[in-house]
C-alpha cells in the first residue's frame, strides 16, 4: 500500500514528540520518499543497463546506416555535380573558343574592310590633292598671265603718260621761249628807240 503525504507528516511529528527535531528528521532522510515497491534494485538497473545498451547499439547501427547512406548519397550528388560542372566547363571552354574564333575573323574582316577603306581614302585624298594641285597651278598661271597683261598695260599707259608729260612740258617750254623772244625783241626794241632818241638829241645840241 502506498503512503501518502498526509501519513508520512504524521509519521515526522510523531518521531519528533519521541526523538527530537534532529532525529526525526534523520530518520525521514535514510527513508525512500515511496514506497519500497517503487525503489529500484540491482536487477532493474542491470535489466535497464542491458535495455540501454540495446537501444545505444541499435541506434548505432541506425545511425551508421544513415551516415552511409548519406555519404552514399552525397558521393552521388558530388560525382553528378562535378559530371555536370566537368559538361558546362567543357561548353563553355567550347564557346569561348567559338567566340574567340568569330571574334578573330570579325577582327580579320573589320581589319580588311578598314585596310580597304584607308585604301580608297588614300586615293581619294591623292586624286582631290593632284586635281587642287592642278587647279592651283592653272589659277597661278592665270594670275601670272594676269599680272603679266596688267604690267604690260600699266608700262603701256604710263608710257602713254610720259609721252603726254613731255608733249605738255615741250609745249610749255615752246610756249616760254616764245614769251621770251617777244620780250626780249620789245627790249630790244625799246633800247633802240631811246639810243636813236637820244643821239637825235645829240645831234640836234650839236
Amino acid at each position: 500500500m502506498a503512503v501518502t503525504e498526509k501519513q508520512r507528516h504524521e509519521f515526522m511529528k510523531r518521531i519528533e514528540e519521541t526523538l527530537g527535531p534532529e532525529h526525526a528528521e534523520t530518520l525521514m532522510e535514510l527513508l525512500p520518499p515511496v514506497g519500497w515497491a517503487d525503489v529500484a534494485t540491482k536487477h532493474d538497473l542491470d535489466a535497464l543497463g542491458a535495455a540501454t545498451k540495446r537501444d545505444l547499439d541499435a541506434l548505432g547501427a541506425a545511425t551508421k546506416r544513415d551516415l552511409d547512406a548519406l555519404g552514399a548519397a552525397t558521393k552521388r550528388d558530388m560525382d553528378a555535380l562535378g559530371a555536370a560542372t566537368k559538361r558546362d566547363t567543357d561548353a563553355l571552354g567550347a564557346a569561348l573558343d567559338e567566340l574567340g574564333a568569330a571574334t578573330k575573323r570579325d577582327l580579320g574582316a573589320l581589319g580588311a574592310a578598314t585596310k580597304r577603306d584607308m585604301d580608297a581614302l588614300g586615293a581619294a585624298t591623292k586624286r582631290d590633292m593632284d586635281a587642287l594641285g592642278a587647279a592651283t597651278k592653272r589659277d597661278t598661271d592665270a594670275l601670272g598671265a594676269a599680272l603679266d597683261e596688267l604690267g604690260a598695260a600699266t608700262k603701256r599707259d604710263l608710257g602713254a603718260l610720259e609721252e603726254r608729260v613731255l608733249l605738255r612740258t615741250d609745249k610749255v617750254v615752246l610756249e616760254a621761249v616764245g614769251g621770251l623772244r617777244r620780250d626780249v625783241a620789245t627790249w630790244l626794241f625799246a633800247g633802240m628807240g631811246i639810243q636813236t632818241a637820244t643821239l637825235g638829241l645829240l645831234i640836234s645840241f650839236t
